[in-house]
């Protein structure tokens, strides 16, 4: 069965469009303004249906509820960006104005998000105006270099405070090993 054909992605569309979820991704995400797909659903061959439709995505076995006579419930999910977009890109002509706008909305949030993180700040060490490199480490956004973040005052102070108390151990463990005491 070839999942690529245009009523194959209207299917697709139309079971997101009942059983779907486009949210910002919660947790670490939320911050960097990250989309999130979902569809629930009770049958497992839909939700396998769907997801070879898409092309991507996970399905997992959501926590079965303790009330007697529920069915158990699969999610599909996705959180890469680059497949969010793609999915939906390809679904886009089929969805309502609603989740279209949602998509709109949140692909707004996201490029609100990379811009704030990529935005000139003051290093604290040298106070030079930088702007951070995508992708770099977490320190990297706030130190304009290395030697900047090695140098940091609280660093040198902590790294000092490390050293005098090896010191005085090492001056201890001498004492006492030369029988001073």
């Amino acid at each position: 069965m070839a999942y690529d054909d245009y009523h194959w992605t209207a299917w697709a569309a139309g079971f997101f469009e009942g059983e779907g979820c486009i949210t910002a991704a919660s947790g670490a995400h939320s911050k960097r303004g990250n989309i999130a797909l979902s569809v629930s659903n009770s049958d497992l061959s839909m939700l396998e249906r769907f997801r070879d439709v898409v092309g991507v995505g996970a399905i997992y076995e959501q926590r079965a509820k303790t009330t007697p006579g529920r069915r158990q419930m699969w999610a599909w999910n996705l959180w890469n960006q680059r497949e969010v977009d793609q999915v939906c890109d390809r679904l886009w002509t089929f969805l309502s104005e609603r989740r279209r706008t949602r998509i709109v909305e949140l692909r707004y949030l996201r490029a609100e998000a990379i811009m704030r993180a990529l935005r000139p700040r003051e290093c604290p060490t040298c106070h030079c105006e930088f702007c951070p490199m995508p992708g770099n480490s977490a320190t990297a956004k706030v130190y304009c270099s290395k030697r900047c973040r090695d140098n940091a005052p609280y660093k040198r102070e902590r790294y000092r405070a490390k050293h005098k108390a090896a010191q005085r151990r090492y001056v201890e463990r001498k004492r006492l090993a030369s029988g001073l005491v």
